[in-house]
């Protein structure tokens, strides 16, 4: 059985959460599927720099993954699609979004027997929440408008449709929820400056930052886009670098975590920090099976929440983290999660 797996990114090719899934993967379920594999690294029509960075990259990731077989798209078009012709099984890791139309994709994809898909957010569910909050950003989101399109089409063509989100979904075939795997356990500190750690888009909710003395670990580009829309001269920005991530989240300049992201699937960096002892504020639809009273679904609740956790010395704060950490260890077990990933690839 041969299976040809498709990404848009995967060690230092970055685009956002979903690396962090891809490389676990690779580590830890790929060698435990059965068949003759294949990853395909999806890069479209990106820039000629975005190729080429890719390709710099080629070496480490295959001295990473010396057992993985690798064929980028560019430039070994016709090599990646007859690979996608001899596959009876493509299974869809990511969306594949870096192909520049539907048009394309159909073209070289023409022979390709669409598996599976693997859903880390649904890109409808970003659209509704911008359409509802922000209508005047919606144009900001031409590309995820075509990625929603992609991933509605492969929906449609794919027997089995995987959710990584922490809630189960209706829409999909499989619950594959992510993994974390809690490592630190770390104390509180007494730090009032607020954390964040995402990328600024608008259902991550960065406004929330206004007036609150603030740090983020984001990219530049798009915190630079909200810094026209609202005030956050009390924010320091930290340009997002992966190698930074761990420094970031067990620095002692900050105590306090903005994760009340909306629609969030999962939120690996809501794991991260309460395994930092940082203390969240977390959107109050996020885990409908979550008993925890910190949460906001507005700038003035979330500000209230602020309020309130700035009042509340090391030791209230450690008391909630333990009690929201060992709820999150519900997907803490990496052997569960394995098991579930090979069973859904087969």
């Amino acid at each position: 059985m041969n299976k040809a797996f498709v990404t848009t990114e995967l060690g230092p090719i970055i685009m956002g959460g979903i690396n962090l899934w891809m490389d676990s993967f690779l580590t830890h379920v790929y060698p435990k599927i059965s068949g003759n594999k294949i990853v395909l690294l999806e890069l479209g029509d990106m820039d000629d720099f975005h190729i080429a960075n890719a390709l710099a990259y080629k070496d480490d990731i295959e001295y990473r993954w010396p057992e993985v077989k690798f064929v980028f798209s560019q430039p070994e078009r016709e090599a990646y699609t007859d690979v996608l012709k001899q596959a009876d099984e493509v299974h869809f890791l990511t969306v594949p979004y870096t192909v520049g139309s539907h048009e394309e994709y159909l073209q070289d994809y023409e022979n390709a027997n669409e598996t599976s898909i693997l859903i880390h957010s649904f890109e409808e569910d970003s659209l509704n929440y911008i359409a509802e909050y922000w209508q005047e950003s919606l144009d900001r989101y031409n590309e995820r408008k075509y990625t929603d399109k992609m991933q509605r089409y492969l929906m449609e063509k794919c027997d089995k449709i995987g959710w990584i989100g922490v809630n189960p979904d209706k829409r999909t075939t499989h619950h594959v929820p992510n993994n974390y795997v809690f490592r630190h356990f770390s104390e509180s500190n007494d730090s009032n400056i607020l954390g964040f750690g995402a990328r600024c888009e608008i259902r991550k909710n960065p406004h929330y930052l206004e007036f609150i003395r603030s740090v983020a670990l984001t990219n530049v580009d798009e915190y630079n886009y909200w810094k026209k829309k609202v005030d956050l001269s009390a924010t320091e920005l930290l340009n997002f670098d992966k190698s930074f991530i761990r420094y970031f989240y067990s620095s002692h300049l900050w105590g306090i975590f903005h994760a009340c992201y909306a629609v969030e699937p999962f939120g690996y960096s809501i794991f991260q920090a309460a395994d930092h002892g940082k203390i969240p504020i977390l959107h109050k639809k996020w885990w409908n099976k979550l008993d925890y009273d910190i949460v906001a679904d507005s700038k003035e609740s979330f500000d209230k929440q602020y309020k309130r956790i700035s009042m509340m010395d090391t030791k209230e704060r450690d008391k909630k983290i333990k009690k929201l950490v060992e709820q999150l260890k519900e997907f803490d077990n990496i052997d569960k999660w394995v098991e579930r990933l090979v069973k859904f690839y087969g």
